[in-house]
């Protein structure tokens, strides 16, 4: 096993997944020294498989470990062991553990929300953690566009004595940059993930990056960012978006001051205990906490990034070349179902090929001569085939079964109720049009209970179409009147 990492190690392996692997194998040999039984080729194989069933019994009992964290554990064992017990069929696949099913979430507003949010606080920490302030008085003081005032490092040790520019111009610089490594640190932390949002770098790229005199060529609305060699320009290390260039190079110019000897050619030069210590982000979280907005790490940034731009290119080919990957791999692990932008194909699709006749409400329709209904109530509408309330009392609307036209009866009628709300009854034409309106919410409510009352099934579609609506996720038929009318208008 030593050998087979070692040479995992010298032919490229990454250090950081090698603690990982060693982490996991002493906690293997561990296990089976207390069990007292022999380890070696001949009982590799069941000491294996006893491992991780003791694993699955701490994961049914709920004892501190989920079933996935088990589950990558073996994984990382058993690839080792396959390797020194010459296996054709994965060790893996033999155990009881079994890896938690994909989890597959919609992009939606809320995510994208998030991310602005995030964005804009770590935009905030950048403009914060300026020269002045690493270098200056503590505490540094970082306001947030929120208005919150975040205050941190109120004493530093070694310095109490002294001010803190007399620090910073101490004889022993390394030790003046050692001790403001925390706020140095924290900017670091917010460049390098604003520069993996930026670039779709993964965090191993993005972490060894190099410093160096670089050019922009236009390309795609944005650049391609090139380390000058002897005179011509070398090969494209990473692309920006045009405005995220202003920023780099602020970063860049800040990164030279305070690192001017060139004794540490990274991009994110975070000081460390040791050479090789690879930094984690370890400061961004507390503050997300703090600030109460949802924490995005490297992989979850260059998510959001990816799907923003299959959506609004809809050219796959164009994003897996801005990612750095082939369009196999973006589809199973990065690209993820938008929910609107399905039902707006659908709805496409429909109106292309479906011979039935297009209306302007909710349903489908069997004729284009609108009648009324026999029942038809006073001041109800009257269908004409032009107001999409007129539908719901003509004889030629058909309801249709399905969970997305009862996502469009539930806007709809939230659609008129908004409209009941702002309706002013000052005149005997409004106080007729408020009647139409109360109307057709209860059409409506009597169809909406017809679905809920048939069957589990379309009970579980009114339940999931009145909660998307009540948070706000109406059916894009609905969507732009809702927001008018929301505003006012």
């Amino acid at each position: 096993m030593h050998e087979h990492l070692t040479d995992k190690l010298t032919g490229g392996g990454s250090r950081r997944s090698l603690v990982s692997y060693l982490s996991n194998i002493r906690s293997f040999v561990s296990y089976v020294d207390k069990t007292g039984q022999p380890l070696n080729i001949d009982t590799a194989l069941r000491r294996y498989i006893e491992w991780t069933d003791q694993y699955l019994h701490r994961v049914r009992m709920n004892d501190g470990i989920k079933e996935q964290s088990a589950y990558d554990a073996a994984a990382r064992v058993g690839s080792v062991l396959d390797v020194v017990l010459e296996r054709s069929r994965p060790l893996v696949s033999q155990i009881r553990l079994r890896p938690a099913p994909r989890r597959v979430s919609s992009t939606s507003k809320q995510d994208l929300d998030a991310a602005f949010q995030f964005g804009h606080m770590l935009q905030d920490l950048c403009t914060a953690l300026t020269l002045d302030a690493v270098r200056g008085p503590l505490p540094v003081r970082i306001m947030f566009r929120s208005g919150y005032c975040l205050e941190k490092w109120c004493r530093l040790s070694g310095t109490q004595d002294q001010t803190a520019k007399e620090a910073w111009n101490a004889h022993n610089a390394n030790t003046s940059l050692r001790n403001r490594s925390r706020v140095i640190n924290l900017r670091m932390e917010a460049e390098l993930l604003m520069f993996i949002a930026q670039t779709s770098m993964n965090w191993t790229q993005a972490v060894e990056a190099r410093m160096g005199d670089f050019s922009y060529t236009s390309h795609n609305d944005g650049y391609q960012v090139r380390r000058r060699k002897n005179r011509r320009n070398g090969d494209v290390e990473f692309e920006i978006f045009k405005e995220y260039r202003p920023h780099l190079e602020s970063y860049l110019a800040w990164r030279r001051a305070l690192f001017p000897d060139g004794h540490d050619t990274r991009l994110f030069p975070f000081i460390t205990e040791t050479e090789h210590n690879k930094r984690a982000i370890k400061q961004i979280g507390p503050i997300c906490e703090d600030l109460q907005i949802r924490f995005l790490g490297p992989q979850l940034l260059r998510k959001t990034r990816i799907n923003f731009l299959l959506r609004e290119s809809n050219d796959l080919d164009m994003t897996a070349g801005m990612a750095q990957h082939s369009k196999k791999v973006l589809l199973r692990h990065y690209v993820q179902p938008n929910h609107q932008i399905a039902i707006v194909e659908i709805h496409r699709f429909h109106q292309k090929n479906d011979p039935s006749i297009a209306l302007p409400g909710p349903g489908s329709c069997v004729s284009n001569a609108p009648a009324p209904l026999d029942d038809i109530p006073a001041n109800a509408p009257q269908p004409n085939c032009v107001n999409p309330s007129g539908c719901l009392f003509c004889m030629m609307q058909r309801d249709v079964d399905n969970q997305d036209y009862v996502w469009s009866l539930a806007s709809f009628r939230h659609l008129k109720a908004l409209e009941l709300s702002t309706s002013k009854q000052t005149s005997k034409t409004h106080r007729t049009l408020s009647q139409s309106a109360d109307l057709v919410v209860t059409r409506i409510t009597q169809k909406l209970k017809v679905f809920e009352t048939s069957s589990l099934v379309r009970k579980g579609w009114v339940d999931e179409s009145l909660e998307r609506v009540a948070e706000g996720h109406h059916h894009p038929m609905w969507h732009g009147f809702i927001q008018l009318r929301e505003l006012g208008l």
